[in-house]
């Protein structure tokens, strides 16, 4: 019986572990995906049998629990499909495809456009509230009308005509709204500028001159509205004169804006009219202003606009022990990834202007800027220099990679030219670029050019674009220079004339700012400016002597501004006639105050009065008897009136007539004179005053 109870104990236990191991064995085995799960956020697709889970691939706002498979994601990409896989040991046991279903807000779209008179290149404009994209269409086809469909840009075929009806239909994630517009071809609203500079340094007001195109009632509703985007400004910032039609933009509109273009619309009753305002870095009105651009890197990604012609003359002159002129932007030769720290990487308008009295000459070796120079040095890929002349008269040279207008450029120029010549000491020379690997467009070059490998009239050497560039043959140096392009890498339109005579009769592709006519083409000025934002004065001195004239002079900025009228000048002492300040010699003051408006603006200056001076320039104190002396006594300031009034007397002589003075300052001491010094005064006496005197005491000396 004892045994029995062992036996069925045996059997037991042995039938209870195979039940744990198949148990066990059980719980280890791993699940597998269904082909494909369809899934809100916070649901699971797990499968059990320990494995961990992955998503294969990034995709924003979406994760997924690697122990439970629960995905969690926003609605910013709705329907979005994944695929996730699930691992055991580190390998794949199982993949399967999972579509997000978002439960999104559906969009509601509003169009936005003020007016729905529309002209060719205008934009239809939806917004949805929920910030998804927005495309369009014609709700039904019209003969001659388009519209871009992700831009919204309607596009007028030239037999559309004024007042024909279409409709845009806009969609975003399965919402639609649709608006009804016109065409509007004839005697529609323009504006006499459609573009306007500002700076952000020291912001102006613009404006925009509109034409109602003889349509009084339009005319008559004025402007409806600014719209920047999709909103409206707000009213206090701008104001619109019914008398002269022109809309002024105030400054502080532009409080927040970034250096650029700002694209606006100006809404009417009868259409919006599209115009841009191009906020500058700073406006370039000096020399100065120019060469402050190497100031720091920051400073070299600026945005810059020209208002007036420049002249370099008396800067480089200034400058001429450090080779005159420093290019705009620098190549470092260098490679720890710095070389291009110093490039040109802004935008430069020079707004139909021109330079002058540009002169280089820097043939040192070991000078960085000897290289890769001109006007410009090294312009990077993001640069943009357009609208610019520069004109030399004086001997320019450089280095390798180099000519008059630039060095290297990998950027883009456009609508520019150059008058001078140029040598290059090295490889790599063009009358305009030295080696071009950017685009240049509508450009020209008049001058000779002499070099020593890869020389070109236009170009050293090309490996980018050139379109429309021109250029003379030049005959200088020991090598003529009959083509455009030293080495050609590239592509390249143009031509290298023969003569200036073939290059002044040529018919140029020349678009605007040119001005295309007999001789060579010029730029006009881009952009008018309409409204001033401050006044200074210009080359006032710290001090002055009484008597003194002084030229005066102010800047309006921007200069050339529409309302700048005249400059009115006044000063706390002495009179003004014709620009020039005329100190009185006999004034007790000792300050002058200049002060200079225009208009609303205004700007002071302080003068520092001193007194007439005489002085005597001769070095020696000793007089050699029987030997004439010049005195060289200086009357300041240096006017006739003073110098007139100059005259001399021997102090205490005694009555000894043997001692001389002559009116011009020539004093002579007799060979038989006893005296052994004498004092000589000089003064200015004018209506019986003596403005101003000094003395002098000489030893006197017999002849050797």
């Amino acid at each position: 019986m004892k045994r029995k109870l062992i036996l069925v104990v045996l059997v037991f236990a042995v039938l209870f572990g195979a039940f744990a191991a198949f148990t066990a064995c059980a719980d280890e085995t791993t699940g597998s995906f269904k082909a494909e799960y369809e899934i809100r956020s916070g649901e699971s697709v797990s499968i059990g049998g320990g494995v961990t889970y992955e998503i294969v691939g990034e995709y924003e706002g979406v994760s997924i629990d690697a122990k439970t498979g629960v995905i969690t994601f926003d609605d910013s990409a709705p329907y979005t499909q994944i695929l996730v896989v699930a691992k055991k040991d580190g390998k794949v046991v199982s993949e399967t495809k999972v579509t997000l279903v978002s439960d999104f807000q559906t969009p509601t779209l509003t169009f936005t456009n003020l007016t729905d008179n529309i002209v060719d290149g205008e934009t239809v404009t939806a917004v949805s509230d929920t910030g998804s994209a927005v495309t369009y269409e014609l709700k039904e086809s019209v003969s001659g009308i388009s519209i871009g469909r992700t831009t919204g840009r309607v596009s007028f075929a030239a037999s559309v005509e004024d007042g024909t009806a279409f409709t845009v239909v806009a969609s975003s994630r399965g919402a639609t709204a649709e608006h009804a517009f016109k065409a509007s071809t004839e005697n529609f609203v323009t504006a006499e500028e459609t573009t306007q500079y500002t700076s952000l340094e020291s912001p102006c007001d613009v404006g925009f001159k509109l034409d109602f195109a003889s349509d009084e009632t339009v005319a008559g509703q004025g402007v409806l509205g600014v719209q920047e985007g999709n909103s409206l400004l707000d009213e206090s910032l701008y104001e619109y004169d019914a008398a002269t039609r022109m809309l002024r933009l105030k400054k502080e509109a532009f409080a927040s804006w970034t250096t650029g273009e700002h694209a606006l619309k100006i809404v009417t009753a009868k259409n919006s009219v599209s115009v841009t305002v191009i906020a500058a870095t700073k406006f370039i009105n000096t020399a100065e202003d120019l060469a402050s651009i190497n100031d720091s890197a920051e400073a070299l990604s600026g945005y810059y606009v020209m208002m007036s012609d420049i002249d370099l003359s008396a800067y480089c002159q200034a400058h001429a022990e450090e080779g005159y002129w420093e290019p705009i932007g620098v190549y470092h030769d260098v490679t720890d990834g710095t070389a291009l720290a110093d490039a040109f990487k802004g935008t430069f308008d020079g707004n139909g202007h021109k330079i002058t009295g540009f002169h280089i000459y820097r043939d040192d070796v070991n000078d960085t800027t000897a290289f890769n120079a001109g006007l410009f040095g090294y312009i990077d890929t993001s640069a943009v220099i357009r609208n610019l002349g520069l004109e030399s008269d004086e001997y320019n040279a450089a280095r390798s990679y180099s000519g008059l207008f630039a060095g290297v450029n990998t950027g883009t120029i456009e609508n520019c030219y150059v008058k001078g010549d140029f040598e290059c000491i090295g490889n790599c020379t063009g009358g305009f670029v030295g080696r071009n690997e950017g685009t240049i467009e509508n450009a020209y070059v008049l001058g000779d050019v002499i070099g020593e490998q890869m020389v070109g009239a236009f170009a050293g050497r090309n490996m980018g674009e050139l379109i429309n560039c021109y250029a003379v043959a030049s005959d200088a140096g020991a090598s003529p220079v009959s083509t455009l392009v030293g080495s050609e890498e590239g592509q390249a339109s143009g031509q290298c004339f023969e003569s200036q005579e073939a290059f002044e009769s040529f018919d140029f592709p020349f678009g605007e700012p040119w001005v295309v006519g007999e001789g060579a083409p010029y730029l006009k000025e881009a952009v008018k400016t309409y409204y001033m934002n401050g006044i200074a004065l210009t080359g006032i001195p710290e001090t002055a002597y009484k008597g003194s004239d002084i030229s005066l002079s102010a800047i309006v900025t921007p200069s050339g501004a529409v309302d700048a009228g005249e400059l009115v000048y006044t000063a706390s002492v002495g009179t003004i006639s014709d620009g020039v300040l005329h100190l009185p010699y006999d004034t007790d003051a000792s300050v002058c105050v200049v002060t200079v408006t225009c208009g609303e603006f205004s700007d002071s200056a302080e003068i520092s009065l001193l007194d007439p001076a005489v002085t005597f320039g001769i070095e020696s104190d000793t007089l050699v008897k029987a030997t004439e002396y010049d005195l060289f006594v200086s009357v300041l300031p240096d006017t006739a009136e003073l110098k007139g009034a100059l005259k001399y007397q021997i102090v205490d002589d005694g009555g000894d007539s043997r001692i001389t003075i002559t009116s011009d300052g020539k004093i002579t001491v007799s060979r038989n004179s006893k005296w052994t010094s004498v004092t000589v005064r000089a003064y200015v006496e004018i209506d019986g005053k003596v403005i101003a005197e000094a003395e002098k005491t000489f030893a006197i000396a017999d002849p050797v």
